[in-house]
């Protein structure tokens, strides 16, 4: 049985190794203000997810689901999780080549690089360890949900 947990210290070298093995940037992954869960299977470490904290932005990074238990719905569990605790915060944003349809899926849009919000573009993430050709998607606040329902955002949004 697979159980999504938040990851602890005894996890993190094997979900570099898998971040690592899809080709994923592991560089900066001890940078900064992270929060990181983990899919189990017994003892091992079959998927990672993150969040890089800026302010009340968050990055997604580094959701890496091993070959061997790919589509058993494992990627989108570690989402759902970062999401439930991410919740009201603010905006999440990530980059990528290879999951677009699955980001769009869950309320993300894509943007214009340039238009992510400037502590997203300082990142080493955005200037310097994803490719120019990484597609950045956003997913307001007001798009989140909490365990299955839709949260609307009662706070207004000033560049909205």
């Amino acid at each position: 049985m697979i159980s999504i947990t938040p990851a602890g210290p005894d996890h993190w070298a094997p979900a570099v190794g898998l971040v690592g093995r899809t080709g994923l940037p592991v560089e900066d992954l001890r940078a900064g203000d992270q929060r990181f869960w983990v899919a189990q299977d017994g003892p091992g470490i079959v998927g990672v997810i993150g969040v890089e904290i800026h302010g009340n932005t968050g990055l997604v990074r580094s959701m890496a689901v091993d070959e061997t238990h790919r589509h058993r719905g494992i990627a989108g569990a570690l989402y759902a999780a970062l999401e439930e605790w991410w919740s009201q915060r603010g905006p999440l944003v990530l980059l990528t080549e290879t999951a677009e349809a699955f980001f769009a899926r869950r309320g993300f849009q894509t943007v214009d690089r340039e238009s992510v919000p400037e502590p997203i573009k300082a990142s080493a993430e955005f200037r310097e360890l994803c490719p120019v050709s990484a597609r950045a998607m956003v997913k307001p606040v007001r798009e989140m949900s909490f365990r299955g329902q839709r949260v609307v955002s009662s706070r207004q949004e000033s560049d909205s």
